[in-house]
């Protein structure tokens, strides 16, 4: 891009002015879910239009070009994702489940693979330094994701994370992103045995998926905690979603979500809704698959696909 001075440089807008770039995720990030097409009744959100998957996955690239801005948007793509898997939990108890909620949050979740895949394919560095800072970042951003999920705005619906004052850089300092000072210090790929995997194989997605409707129902006291595995459970507590291993989460979560009143065959519907907002952005995603570079492919829809609703037919939403 150019340089002040008007010469040319292969450095990203992140390298030549961070500040920049932390000012537009901050101004972003509560409009993640609007990014990736969810209707405005579905967030806290209004009249942020229509921006389509091929903008969206230019703007979470750009982000990611500085680590501390990268770091906010993905983590609120990420909470914001969590936050319509346990909406649709605690609504499906009333037998108000919107399935759509599936699709928002698997297409969240690939907005944030799309990005950190492509602006780290284009950095100039070896392919396994590639994946470790794809590694380092998706580690701030799960960090980023918690702290926006467990510490803000839970009065309310849904515990919906939005607003200006949520997104500030008091976040990046809440989940140890950046210091004090404002200076990006990043969380180990490996802290506290965090998985970086949990949202990129389908099984593990929809893994992620289960512990997010088994947090909400916990949270919100609708699943005690005695029915739940004992070593699920820490202080009276569901423990972190990185503490309980797929292997796990596949055996159990589907018999004590139907348990507690979200029957396997309702679950197994959100799951391959989430999974098909997942493959809105498959074709351009992951580049530790050597998939299309989503800055310079030529994408097949300018608009996010239609959504289907329960009896089959499409809508767009």
């Amino acid at each position: 891009m150019p340089e002040p001075g008007g010469s040319l440089s292969d450095r990203t807008l992140g390298e030549i002015n961070p500040r920049a770039v932390q000012s537009f995720s901050e101004a972003l990030a509560p409009y993640a879910s609007d990014m990736a097409g969810a209707d405005e009744h579905a967030t806290p959100t209004h009249g942020f239009g229509d921006l389509g998957p091929v903008p969206a996955t230019r703007v979470f690239t750009l982000l990611d070009t500085d680590p501390a801005a990268g770091a906010l948007i993905n983590g609120a793509a990420l909470a914001q994702a969590t936050d319509f898997d346990r909406r649709f939990a605690l609504d499906q108890l009333g037998g108000e489940g919107k399935y759509t909620y599936g699709t928002y949050s698997g297409r969240l979740q690939s907005l944030v693979e799309v990005g950190l895949s492509s602006a780290y394919e284009n950095e100039r560095m070896t392919e396994q330094a590639a994946i470790d800072s794809r590694n380092q970042y998706r580690s701030d951003a799960f960090a980023v994701a918690q702290t926006l999920v467990t510490g803000t705005v839970t009065a309310l619906p849904g515990g919906m994370v939005t607003g200006p004052i949520v997104y500030s850089a008091g976040v990046l300092v809440d989940s140890e992103i950046i210091d004090a000072e404002g200076q990006y210090v990043g969380r180990p790929s490996g802290i506290d045995g965090l998985d970086t995997s949990m949202y990129l194989t389908e099984s593990s997605a929809q893994n992620t998926i289960r512990y997010n409707m088994l947090r909400g129902l916990s949270d919100s006291e609708h699943l005690e905690a005695s029915t739940l595995p004992i070593d699920w459970i820490e202080n009276g507590t569901l423990n972190e979603r990185n503490s309980i291993s797929d292997t796990e989460l596949t055996r159990e979560a589907t018999w004590i979500l139907a348990d507690a009143g979200i029957p396997r065959d309702v679950q197994g519907t959100y799951l391959i809704t989430a999974a098909a907002g997942s493959q809105d952005l498959r074709n351009i995603i992951y580049a530790d698959q050597r998939m299309v570079n989503p800055v310079s492919a030529r994408y097949s829809s300018a608009t996010w696909s239609p959504l289907e609703v329960d009896d089959g037919t499409t809508h767009s939403e």
